[in-house]
């Protein structure tokens, strides 16, 4: 019975050191990535604000949400900003603009705002091109976030996890 406890105790740690160390510093490691780097910074920066376009006003969401079902358009809530899981945010942030892209593009088009016009300007073809790059980095960062997580990782598998999502980086 000791021995369990033990043992038990020890994966808990284990499993508190993967969360905390690992977890938290790619986590850190994206963030900096993602202000320091100009061009991160500024797509961040617009999708930020994109969030914060819809979720400050009322009658914003309700807009997009009539653009998209008059045109029969996939339309995915924009998540709230969450900083303490950038990682999880952006991630969520950029596969729910890539899905809803045309509907927010024909919004931004109906609009008479200035902040449309300026949303539509970010949302171009080119643009896009790069929120996709961006998000299938994320995808293989988020999923050795996840393998990092798990129970059946341990610390001395960290390497082969870290090897293997650079190489599917490249």
């Amino acid at each position: 019975m000791e021995y369990m406890r033990a043992e038990n105790s020890e994966t808990i740690l284990v499993s508190l050191m993967k969360i905390w160390c690992m977890v938290h510093r790619t986590n850190l490691v994206w963030q900096s990535v993602s202000h320091t780097v100009p061009e991160l910074n500024f797509v961040f920066q617009q999708l930020t604000g994109l969030c914060s376009y819809f979720h400050s006003s009322g009658l914003h969401t309700p807009g997009l949400r009539s653009v998209a079902a008059d045109n029969n358009l996939q339309l995915l809530n924009l998540p709230g900003i969450f900083e303490v899981r950038w990682t999880q945010f952006t991630a969520d942030l950029l596969n729910s603009v890539l899905i809803s892209w045309h509907a927010l593009v024909l919004f931004f088009q109906s609009s008479a705002e200035k902040t449309a016009k300026r949303y539509l300007n970010f949302l171009c073809f080119d643009n896009l091109k790069l929120l996709a790059v961006l998000a299938d980095v994320l995808i293989a960062f988020s999923r050795c976030e996840n393998i990092l997580q798990s129970d059946s990782t341990t610390i001395v598998d960290i390497d082969t996890v870290t090897s293997s999502m650079k190489c599917k980086l490249e």
